[in-house]
């Protein structure tokens, strides 16, 4: 393996997608200088190379991708079901893994440590994959703090779970909603890192606006309709009659039905 470094003196490639998402003061939001120039270095190498800088975890090291870097390529990746999807995925999850673990062990109860771990892990990647959506820019722009918001969402999800279950006897007795786990693509139950890997893929297969109907529906529980007028629903976001929505729906069940028949 060479030991040249990765990043250069060259400026990023044209193909880097610029950000589009404002921030608080109106203004698009831009990546570091250094987070561009490694994501057009990257651009410019063969697949075999970023494959070897992926392994790379020592931080020090001029080949190790950052952070914001491994999320750019994640959803590239993810849009042109590229090959390196896999690795990637892996490089990312052990990542994460520590940050999430460290934040749900604060709130969490110990019975229901692996499920909340694994919730948030899953909700996550599933996130990432609306590619409809700039929401998540700013994890392109400062990972780490990105990240330590998403988590802060399920604190006190967390915090009254914790509290639930030890006044119960049982954490049989706490409620549906605080046991609840990601679920991507059935059969797929719970949180692995092989079976995610197998479930992105599996997203990939539903063309848009399909996709995203269908994240919005099973990880966000967005109901179809609502008598409530100040509800968000997929018919309003998508200005798109219920009927259609539930043909969209029919049909990423359908194609994904197929896709996981033909992948045994």
């Amino acid at each position: 393996m060479s030991d040249s470094p990765i990043i250069s003196d060259k400026f990023f490639d044209a193909k880097l997608k610029p950000l589009t998402k404002n921030n608080f003061d109106g203004e698009t939001m831009y990546r570091p200088v250094e987070v561009e120039r490694q994501i057009g270095a990257l651009l410019q190498i063969e697949k075999s190379e970023f494959m070897r800088n992926l392994e790379v975890t020592d931080k020090a090291s001029p080949r190790f991708i950052k952070d914001e870097c491994l999320v750019y390529f994640f959803r590239e990746s993810f849009a042109n079901k590229d090959d390196t999807l896999d690795s990637i995925i892996l490089a990312l999850t052990k990542r994460i893994q520590n940050a999430i673990s460290s934040n749900v062990r604060k709130f969490a109860s110990k019975e229901s440590f692996d499920d909340c771990n694994d919730e948030i892990i899953g909700e996550l990647f599933a996130e990432l994959c609306d590619l409809t959506s700039d929401k998540h820019d700013f994890s392109q722009v400062r990972f780490g703090m990105f990240l330590k918001r998403f988590c802060r969402k399920y604190n006190e999800k967390y915090e009254r779970q914790r509290r639930e279950s030890q006044i119960t006897d049982s954490t049989d007795e706490i409620d549906e909603e605080t046991n609840a786990t990601i679920e991507i693509a059935a059969p797929i139950k719970e949180f692995d890192t092989v079976d995610f890997q197998d479930a992105i893929k599996g997203l990939q297969v539903l063309p848009e606006p399909v996709r995203t109907a269908f994240i919005l529906k099973n990880t966000r529980d967005w109901k179809i309709d609502s008598q409530n007028s100040d509800e968000m629903t997929l018919s309003k976001y998508f200005d798109k009659t219920g009927r259609t929505i539930r043909n969209w729906l029919e049909r990423a069940e359908n194609l994904l039905t197929e896709w996981r028949e033909n992948s045994r």
